[in-house]
């Protein structure tokens, strides 16, 4: 005897379903009767559920979840956006492997304002602030940076 599938109309393809009751899902829907989202999709609709699209390198754990009825991103506490795809204020370079997710900003209170720079890497650098003039130490080779450079604080 045939029992009825109950797929979700929503959700489901048709309102057909296989021999063991599961019904064809929408893209990113899941569920024997395609009556919700899969994990990391959200905005459960006619169309199926949308990606949440979540950053990995700025989501906790660098796990991407996201809330299924939102679609906001779980991130790591420097970073934010419903993606966890930007640094908070104050804060930049957003990487996988900074438990953080971002680095916080060494302006040495000048500004709470940075960006990474492409090119460039991280390096250990001393500093000797007085008014008006800078002295950048490479601490790699134990040398003076003598060379014309700026301090966009």
């Amino acid at each position: 005897m045939c029992q009825p599938c109950n797929c979700d109309p929503v959700g489901s393809l048709n309102l057909q379903c296989d021999s063991y009751g599961q019904c064809i899902c929408k893209t990113g829907v899941t569920g024997e009767k395609c009556n919700q989202c899969l994990p990391d999709f959200f905005n459960f609709d006619v169309i199926g559920c949308t990606s949440c699209d979540c950053n990995e390198a700025g989501s906790a754990n660098n796990n991407p979840v996201c809330d299924t009825n939102t679609g906001r991103c779980e991130c790591k506490v420097n970073v934010e956006g419903r993606r966890c795809d930007s640094c908070k204020t104050g804060y930049f370079n957003l990487q996988d492997d900074d438990p953080f997710g971002c680095m916080s900003c060494f302006c040495h209170g000048h500004s709470p304002d940075c960006t990474s720079a492409p090119g460039y890497e991280y390096a250990n650098l001393q500093s000797k602030f007085s008014t008006g003039r800078y002295l950048l130490v490479n601490q790699t080779v134990k040398r003076k940076v003598r060379t014309s450079f700026s301090l966009k604080c």
